[in-house]
């Protein structure tokens, strides 16, 4: 079914799936989390692989990071945990805050039964074509 949450809507408005990295928190966009499927009652589980490529997957395992939102009028969700921030910090070397793309990861097709996503925290989205 296609509606005006389907990924193939959002694709032609234009507005790309984008995540946000502070020294508190890591907040995702509203597309990013209507692609992904997060909602409140779900968790984020991480994975980190070699070339400091950060790979996450969305379910219901209380396990993860608890997906939190910030005021009544951000339509977007956080991750507040600071642990998880200063493993992310390692790998990237950017000024904060900064954000990044989301997309669904190519090289990993599967993690514990769930669709992987990748934050390309490679290169800020203000300085990607610099």
């Amino acid at each position: 079914m296609i509606n005006m949450k389907s990924p193939e809507i959002r694709a032609l408005r234009g507005v790309p799936p984008t995540a946000r990295l502070t020294e508190e928190y890591l907040a995702f966009s509203r597309n990013a989390t209507l692609e992904v499927g997060m909602d409140l009652d779900r968790y984020l589980h991480f994975e980190r692989l070699d070339g400091g490529i950060w790979l996450f997957i969305c379910n219901d395992d209380p396990d993860g990071f608890r997906l939190t939102r910030k005021g009544t009028r951000n339509p977007g969700l956080q991750v507040y945990c600071r642990p998880l921030i200063s493993l992310i910090r390692k790998d990237v070397r950017w000024p904060l805050p900064a954000s990044f793309y989301v997309q669904r990861c190519s090289s990993v097709t599967s993690l514990e039964g769930c669709t992987p996503y990748e934050i390309l925290f490679q290169k800020p989205i203000a300085r990607i074509g610099q």
